[in-house]
């Protein structure tokens, strides 16, 4: 507190001060007057002196007594003198030689009454502050308390509230075991009220043949004083039975001694029977995978391999444990286990699905060609979980594509030399025909002229019935065009060049969207493009020719389209046209060799792709073909 804020309540107190200091000197001359009125009266009776002298001793003790050391005192002091001299005309109305005397033990007297009065008040001044204190410190101590215990009322409603709103039956024990408290959620649910479960009743909603166990458990903990948990299942009110999880805390006081016990029951029936599907769920699977005739594995978010199937461990040799132990990779032949862990590792971390094949080492150490194909899984909340994947023994067909490759060379190189050999003499019969046409056809009528037209284009077509079925065994050789990532957009624009005649003839506007990098050969992938698109441009209506390449990427592989504004295909001839030599039209009205979308199927399917048309007729055409990323 300020200064200022001091002096008025101390002005105050020393107005108060003087106020009852005057007021207890006057109470004390009040006393003295009485002496001082019978000492007028009897002022000429000498007999009476003993009285008056007895009367004075009574009110300076009676003025010191009230007014205490200062105002008794000084009203003693100063009134016996004035009031002997007062009441005896100048003369004292004691004797003599005691007037002296009675003055120093008027004066004595009101001293020691003085300080007994003063030690009096003092005490009780200390007293009444003391029990003030008192009072205020009970009246403190009670208004704290009183909210305490208000906070505890307070408190033990919103545990209760708190208790009964919470999806658990709830209950509380002493340090015995002996139940002393529960929630509604527990009495609705069994129908066990709380005098009922003080007496064991809590015992009636567990079934007969889970009741044993529960106890041993029960008891076991109390006598441990370790927390409880435990799994059985509750009878409702109902009669039905349902799963739940049981835990149960002590409370313990500050010597560590068990004081309470805090349980709670929580329903996971409809969890435990979730989980009792998924384990048969995963047993079916785990069967059936088994039972397949591939190689299944299953890998984790980190890339490690969690899981593998018998038809695995049959072909490695290995148990469950030494497969997870081990690193895949050293299982791959040291040729294809770069590129392995490379694509692995990629398509891992763009979550796509990939094929790949490569050489394993079998139980019986042999390398062994197999296919794998990898595909990454997802959770019900689409959480990314790793991947699932399969692997087929391939070793026999490797083997029987390197007879055939062997097999096809030998073709290629009959093809080489039959198609030297039939071009040369087709080549002659084309050379003399001209000739003869150019020296002798004015000199021949018109069905010669004719017959003469028919030799020249029949020559001519058989020339480029020739290149083409070359084309065609060329179409599958994958070591005369190596693998190779390229861009498909230079690809494309390198076959619109080789087709740059027949595009301005026909006046084609031909479109694209931005095209991928793919892992194909150029040439092959050219020859898809010119067949394609050539194929566009000649099937094509009166109007305007317009053609619109596109691809987009679709799990593995990537889907090309070349779309069109065309004649159209019927639908039901749809697998007919990629056969070889298959045409729908006649040679007067489209020319070609029926070879073209052969040769594009035979390089597809060397890629293990596909390729397939969307078409009606008079509604244009939509070629895709899908090639592995």
């Amino acid at each position: 507190m300020a200064v200022n804020d001091l002096g008025v309540p101390v002005f105050a107190a020393k107005i108060e001060y003087l106020r009852k200091l005057m007021t207890r000197s006057g109470v004390s001359v009040g006393f003295l007057l009485v002496p001082a009125a019978l000492t007028m009266a009897l002022k000429s009776h000498p007999a009476f002196n003993p009285l008056i002298s007895l009367s004075f001793l009574v009110a300076v003790s009676a003025a010191a007594w009230w007014g205490g050391a200062g105002a008794g005192i000084l009203a003693s002091c100063a009134t016996i003198p004035v009031l002997t001299l007062a009441a005896t005309g100048g003369k004292s109305f004691l004797p003599p030689h005691i007037d002296l005397l009675g003055i120093a033990i008027f004066c004595f007297i009101s001293v020691l009454v003085s300080r007994v009065a003063t030690n009096r008040k003092r005490i009780e001044q200390l007293l009444r502050s003391a029990n003030e204190q008192l009072e205020n410190r009970v009246f403190e101590r009670t208004s704290e308390l009183r909210q305490a215990h208000a906070e505890l009322v307070s408190r033990e409603e919103q545990f209760r509230t708190l208790a009964n709103a919470i999806p658990h039956l709830c209950w509380m024990a002493d340090g015995s075991g002996s139940a002393v408290w529960c929630n509604d959620r527990w009495t609705a649910y069994t129908g066990i009220t709380l005098d009922q479960l003080q007496n064991s009743g809590w015992t009636a909603a567990h079934a007969e043949e889970v009741l044993p166990g529960v106890m041993k458990r029960w008891q076991a903990s109390l006598a441990a004083g370790e927390p409880f948990e435990m799994e059985f299942p509750l009878r409702d009110c109902g009669g039905g039975f349902r799963w739940f999880l049981t835990r149960v805390l002590p409370v313990r006081d500050s010597d560590g001694r068990a004081v309470r016990w805090l349980g709670t029951a929580t329903d996971i029936d409809e969890l435990r029977r979730s989980r009792e599907a998924l384990l048969e769920s995963e047993a079916r699977f785990r069967a059936m995978a088994d039972a397949a005739p591939v190689m299944i594995w299953v890998s984790a978010v980190d890339k490690t391999f969690t899981w593998f199937n018998k038809p695995w461990l049959d072909f490695t040799g290995f148990t469950i444990d030494q497969e997870l132990r081990a690193q895949w990779s050293e299982g791959i032949h040291p040729d294809d286990r770069g590129r392995c862990l490379e694509m692995y590792a990629h398509n891992f971390d763009m979550r796509t699905e990939y094929i790949a094949e490569y050489r394993c080492r079998h139980r019986d150490g042999r390398w062994r060609w197999v296919l794998n194909r990898g595909v990454p899984r997802y959770g019900a909340s689409g959480d990314f979980l790793g991947y699932i994947g399969s692997c087929i023994d391939i070793h026999e067909r490797k083997e029987m594509e390197e007879d055939l490759r062997r097999a096809n060379g030998d073709l290629q190189q009959f093809a080489y030399s039959a198609s030297h050999d039939l071009q040369e003499p087709i080549r002659t019969a084309a050379i003399y025909s001209q000739l003869l046409e150019k020296v002798y056809g004015s000199k021949l009528n018109g069905k010669a002229q004719t017959f003469l037209g028919y030799i020249i284009a029949a020559a001519r077509r058989m020339e480029k019935l020739v290149d083409d079925l070359l084309l065609y065994t060329q179409a599958s050789d994958l070591e005369a065009a190596p693998l190779e990532a390229i861009s498909a957009n230079k690809a494309l624009q390198q076959a619109l060049e080789n087709l740059s005649i027949t595009v301005n003839e026909a006046g084609a506007q031909i479109t694209s969207d931005p095209l991928p990098m793919v892992n194909i050969s150029n040439v092959h992938l050219l020859q898809l493009f010119q067949n394609l698109v050539g194929n566009s441009i000649k099937y094509r209506e009166n109007g305007p020719v317009r053609i619109h390449v596109s691809a987009r990427q679709e799990n593995a592989y990537w889907l090309f389209s070349v779309q069109d504004n065309g004649i159209g295909i019927d639908p039901a001839y749809k697998e007919r046209i990629f056969g070889i030599f298959k045409r729908l039209h006649t040679n007067d009205r489209y020319s070609g060799t029926g070879i073209g979308l052969a040769i594009c199927l035979r390089i597809v399917e060397r890629y293990h792709g596909r390729i397939w048309v969307e078409s009606e007729l008079g509604k244009g055409a939509t070629f895709i073909f899908a090639i592995p990323v």
